[in-house]
């Protein structure tokens, strides 16, 4: 499942483009859903959205008249947006934050993740020097 961040990502960029659109159609996939949407679909079409949410990962849309759509998110479906995986295929994309996103976008605010060699503390029996690297938003976490 995504993390809170991603489907709160979702949720604004669905709010940008939803936000006061007028409802032309609807699907449901359940099949106690589409029987509600039979029998109530009329009173939703012409209706207006009035906002996406995010509570948790579930993706919230109210639409005037006091209705509003429901999605528990699919990892799948977010794990193909470029923006949140790091390689396709890679399960780790998906689980970071910032862990090997260097040069995409911070899931929480949209800067681009910087990365940094840190020097570790060599031990006395150590003769290279030991590096690892950092990866950061330079607007969410300070370095």
């Amino acid at each position: 499942m995504p993390e809170g961040p991603e489907v709160r990502k979702y949720s604004d960029a669905l709010d940008e483009v939803l936000s006061g659109r007028v409802v032309v159609s609807f699907a449901a996939r359940t099949k106690e859903a589409r029987k509600w949407l039979e029998e109530n679909e009329r009173r939703l079409i012409g209706g207006r959205v009035e906002r996406v949410v995010s509570h948790g990962k579930h993706l919230i849309g109210y639409i005037d008249g006091g209705f509003f759509f429901h999605s528990q998110s699919d990892r799948d479906r977010m794990a193909a947006d470029p923006k949140l995986v790091y390689q396709p295929g890679r399960e780790y994309g998906t689980r970071h934050m910032v862990f090997r996103r260097t040069n995409l976008p911070c899931l929480r605010c949209g800067e681009k993740i910087r990365q940094l060699r840190q020097k570790t503390t060599r031990r006395a029996d150590e003769e290279e020097e030991r590096t690892r690297i950092v990866y950061f938003c330079p607007t969410c976490q300070s370095v």
